[in-house]
């Protein structure tokens, strides 16, 4: 319902309870023109309508059974002033026996002049002489028809719009709970109308000790129900526990803190008394405290467990939770306005709030007291971007929020009786969950025998289904989470510490390894837990063992022993997994790699354990496809294709890298420049296909040549660079005549009559160059005359000719 449709309804209310009140006076004074006539029955009458309405058992709406009887035979026996006084006898019998009924002035007044102007119109009808004559029982039957008429759609009327209900659907509720009553007074005046009309006119004084021998029974019967319930309470008891269990379940599945609901409920009543609210509307906002969150069923559960801040599309999301718990709540077809309290609590005070942007008090009442209090214990609860706050820095943030966000007049009372509250709900409320709801049932309505739903637990325990429900959620969120980190990064070594934590948080374990499959071998790619290096240094085979296994079937294994996938090698005996659980990591095509989980005792895992592996086994695969193809990627377009070794553009950031680390740490680097020698013969004489074969000898002969720490790369053709940090004067000439050898012995294992030499060059930080380009550039230079200074001596010794290396040129005097 929109804010301008509730004005409309309040409105309307008042005018009408208007209108009825003064025409029902009006009606009133009028019939004072005719003063009550016979005092003795007028007496009786009065008195036994007045006293035995209370026979009308939790009635809301209507006349009682017997307090219409009086009315009814006052209509055939006295004249209209006596019978408006007697109905009027009957009303405030009714408003003294039941506490449910409004009591405020306007409202008894309105209660009066209702049954005046129902009993004037019965009045005229019985005595209208065109109706079979009048006063007879045709007469009596039509006035009692149009008596019950008035009362029953003036009553369901008034209830429709003071609680927003469809007036078919009040009236419908209301006949169907009076309409026999009624009809059973009804025949009961007809019977003694009938007599009196037969010659026994003294007939009617029977009903006196009838009706003390009614309600002799009522009492009875009364005394009884107080001790035991009767069908109509054990259902509102079964109403209240089904409250008590979908408000449990919601608070389960939103992962809220155990107080939240009983800090709701606490606070909610107090403020409710404190500003007199009417036991419909604390009865109401009793109801909306459990069911506020009801909606959240709608919400998506990632958005609902999301650690940090919404987006403004996920709080989109979240504030249809308002209407939806609204929808619920309605279908629920409670006899108070509790639907409004719900749909309105994230309204706020300067009309800024949702779902209908509801301003100062266009706010539902109850709506008002539930957002202040629900605000604050939010602000009371840790969330994973802010801490807690204390309860008076809580108070303090509302209270500069009144006038603003919420109603002043709630936050008042708040600021007022907060420590004392705090005080009584920290004494009176206990912390298991059984006590929680029995108390808070104690705290808002009448005792009752009945235990709540959570009865028949051990005092401290929480019902099975909570911790069953809050488990299924953790899983889906976990899943979810590990879902994310897998599509974040290519990087496994970014995605996978990550994911081996979330997963034992579902899957208790003690090592976990994730191997990846190629050529049929099973290389450990991540290891976490107990016994790491340990595992990360053994590589498996397709086939044996529970790991080979389901590498080879693509099935997953249960509690399979681990004994055979670990029985070879040094460090068997200290490796203490007894049981694994594996799954096979599947790729877009075929399995690409395995997952063990590993437990040390016998008691394994379980279904469930196999069930959480199954479901992130095909993400993961697909992950670990991805990351292993972008590693290839990243590798090919920075290494050289045909020897394996990086590129020129690798080679470009590597000597980068390691100037910034000599220039921090004042050390020496060299860069040696090397082209081979003889290598276009090789080409020339055996073809190309050779010359690759000696290509890959010579880059893995280098390889092996170098320190752990060296770098080598192939900038294009036959020509590789060596980064050499920390390489002393004295051990260049010894590197270099070792790569010489190591090259020589290349090229003869693959073609024997080959003769490959290595021409150098060498440049020096920071002697001979600062810079990347500066070094390169020096030692290419060096190594050009040092290959053309061999190629000069090897044509002029067979000329006879002396070559001077050192200059790279033929001396003048020869």
């Amino acid at each position: 319902m929109t804010a301008v449709e509730a004005v409309k309804y309040s409105r309307r209310r008042r005018l009408f309870i208007g209108l009825v009140t003064v025409l029902g006076i009006a009606t009133m004074v009028s019939s004072l023109t005719q003063w009550p006539d016979q005092p003795p029955s007028l007496l009786v009458y009065a008195a036994l309508g007045g006293l035995l309405s209370a026979i009308r058992i939790r009635q809301v709406l209507g006349a009682a059974s017997l307090g219409t009887l009086f009315v009814l035979l006052a209509l055939q026996e006295l004249n209209l002033a006596s019978t408006i006084l007697v109905g009027c006898t009957v009303i405030v019998g009714q408003i003294w026996s039941q506490p449910r009924m409004a009591r405020a002035p306007a409202q008894v007044l309105f209660y009066l002049a209702n049954m005046a102007i129902g009993i004037d119109i019965a009045y005229r009808i019985h005595n209208e002489p065109w109706i079979s004559g009048g006063q007879n029982a045709v007469s009596l039957a039509i006035a009692a028809a149009m008596l019950y008429g008035w009362l029953n759609l003036a009553a369901s009327l008034e209830v429709a719009l003071t609680n927003q209900l469809k007036l078919t659907s009040v009236v419908r509720e209301c006949t169907i709970r009076t309409f026999p009553q009624y009809l059973t007074g009804v025949f009961t005046a007809m019977l003694i109308h009938s007599a009196r009309l037969a010659g026994l006119p003294h007939l009617g004084w029977l009903v006196v000790p009838g009706g003390l021998l009614a309600y002799s029974v009522y009492a009875a019967e009364q005394s009884r129900e107080a001790s035991n319930p009767t069908a109509a309470e054990n259902v509102e008891s079964l109403h209240l526990r089904t409250m008590e269990a979908l408000a449990m379940v919601i608070e389960a599945r939103d992962m809220t803190s155990a107080g939240h609901l009983r800090r709701l409920q606490f606070y909610c009543g107090e403020i409710g008394a404190e500003l007199k609210l009417s036991g419909k509307e604390l009865e109401a906002l009793r109801t909306a405290a459990l069911l506020h969150d009801v909606g959240k069923l709608a919400v998506p559960e990632h958005i609902l467990a999301k650690g940090g801040r919404l987006t403004r599309e996920e709080f989109e999301a979240v504030k249809i939770h308002a209407d939806v718990g609204a929808e619920i709540v309605e279908s629920m077809r409670f006899p108070y306005p509790a639907a409004e309290i719900v749909r309105s609590h994230h309204e706020r005070w300067n009309g800024s709030g949702y779902p209908r942007a509801l301003k100062g008090e266009q706010i539902p009442i109850g709506a008002r007291i539930l957002g202040a209090v629900d605000t604050l214990d939010a602000l009371l609860t840790e969330k994973p971007y802010r801490a807690a706050l204390s309860i008076e820095s809580a108070i303090d943030r509302l209270a500069a929020e009144a006038g603003v966000t919420f109603d002043p007049q709630v936050v008042d009372v708040l600021a007022r009786r907060y420590a004392q509250w705090e005080e009584q709900l920290t004494l009176f409320c206990p912390m298991t969950l059984r006590d929680d709801l029995h108390r808070l049932k104690e705290a808002f309505g009448p005792a009752r025998e009945e235990a709540p739903l959570s009865a028949g637990l051990e005092p401290g325990n929480h019902p099975k289904f909570l911790s069953r429900i809050a488990k299924s959620r953790e899983e889906a969120q976990t899943i979810l989470e590990i879902t994310q980190d897998l599509g974040k990064s290519l990087q496994l070594d970014e995605s996978l510490p990550g994911l081996v934590k979330r997963l034992q948080r579902l899957i208790p374990f003690d090592s976990c390894v994730i191997y990846l499959l190629n050529d049929k071998v099973l290389t450990p790619r991540y290891a976490a837990g107990e016994s790491t290096s340990l595992l990360m240094s053994r590589h498996l085979t397709i086939g044996p063992g529970v790991v080979g296994s389901v590498a080879q079937n693509g099935r997953a294994i249960l509690n399979g022993s681990l004994a055979e996938d670990f029985s070879n090698g040094p460090s068997t005996r200290r490796l203490p997994l007894a049981v694994g659980l594996a799954v096979p990591l599947i790729g877009s095509q075929s399995t690409v790699g395995v997952l063990l989980l590993g437990r040390r005792g016998p008691q394994g895992f379980t279904e469930d354990h196999l069930r959480i592996a199954m479901a992130i086994h095909a993400k993961l695969g697909a992950a670990l496809e991805n990351a292993v193809n972008y590693e290839k990627a990243r590798l090919s377009a920075s290494t050289d294709f045909l020897t394996g070794l990086p590129n020129a553009r690798s080679l470009q950031l590597q000597l980068e890298s390691e100037l910034a680390r000599c220039r921090r740490l004042n050390t020496t680097l060299t860069v040696l420049v090397t082209d081979l020698d003889g290598f276009k013969e090789v080409n020339d004489r055996f073809g190309h296909l050779d010359g690759n074969r000696v290509l890959q000898a010579v880059a893995k002969a280098m390889r092996n040549s170098c320190r752990e720490y060296d770098y080598v790369a192939r900038m294009g053709g036959d020509e590789f660079v060596f980064i050499l940090p920390g390489l002393g004067d004295n051990d260049i000439p010894l590197k270099i005549a070792q790569l010489n050898r190591a090259v020589a012995e290349a090229g003869r294992s693959v073609v024997p009559e080959s003769r490959i030499g290595l021409s150098v060059g060498e440049a020096r930080y920071p002697e001979q160059g600062r810079s990347a380009e500066e070094l390169l550039l020096d030692a290419d230079q060096r190594m050009y005359k040092v290959k053309m200074a061999r190629k000069m001596r090897h044509r002029n010794n067979r000329r006879g000719f002396v070559f001077d290396e050192e200059k790279c040129e033929i001396p003048t005097d020869h």
